[in-house]
């Protein structure tokens, strides 16, 4: 988590609000868990969620997806490297994610994670493979995922398209569910 060293200096003289105060000073505590190769408690990445939105997306998933993945998934953050290395590190992290960590029915339900994770992770891997997909995007969260699908299936590797086996697995469970609540 070096990118936080770099995301504080705009904190120089302080933090604008308490809800900024609390999420930096929660981003510090997880990253020096990690530092000191702790795992951090469930109520930290609760409360990073809490403390970077509203209570209705607060969800340990959420401030997981937060510390360890999103910030990972950009250009701009202070360590990204377009190396095989960094992406297999990332694509690594995702996999844990989905697979192993995160409740899938909280991951579909607060709506940030359908709606940003496929363009963002896309956008990711658009860096590492320089192609354009085939597809557009017309803006729905299933579209959304049925293009990042397709740009795998096309160029990713191994892990990645068990990325989004894993990531289809859950986004079909939770149309079930969906279509099963309105009938």
């Amino acid at each position: 988590m070096d990118y936080l060293d770099a995301m504080l200096e705009e904190y120089k003289d302080g933090y604008p609000n308490k809800r900024t105060a609390a999420y930096f000073e929660t981003m510090k505590r997880i990253r020096d868990q990690q530092r000191r190769g702790i795992a951090p408690p469930d109520e930290d990445y609760r409360e990073l969620a809490l403390a970077r939105y509203q209570p209705s997306a607060a969800g340990v998933e959420y401030g997981y997806y937060i510390a360890n993945i999103h910030y990972y998934l950009f250009e701009d953050c202070s360590e990204f490297e377009r190396s095989e290395f960094y992406k297999a590190t990332v694509n690594r992290r995702i996999l844990f994610f989905l697979k192993d960590y995160a409740d899938p029915d909280e991951l579909m339900n607060c709506g940030w994670f359908p709606l940003n994770f496929p363009l963002n992770y896309l956008r990711f891997l658009k860096v590492f493979y320089r192609h354009e997909p085939r597809m557009a995007i017309d803006g729905s969260t299933w579209d959304s995922y049925q293009v990042l699908e397709g740009y795998i299936v096309e160029y990713g590797n191994a892990i990645e398209q068990e990325i989004v086996r894993c990531l289809r697995a859950i986004m079909e469970e939770y149309s079930d569910l969906e279509a099963a609540r309105e009938a």
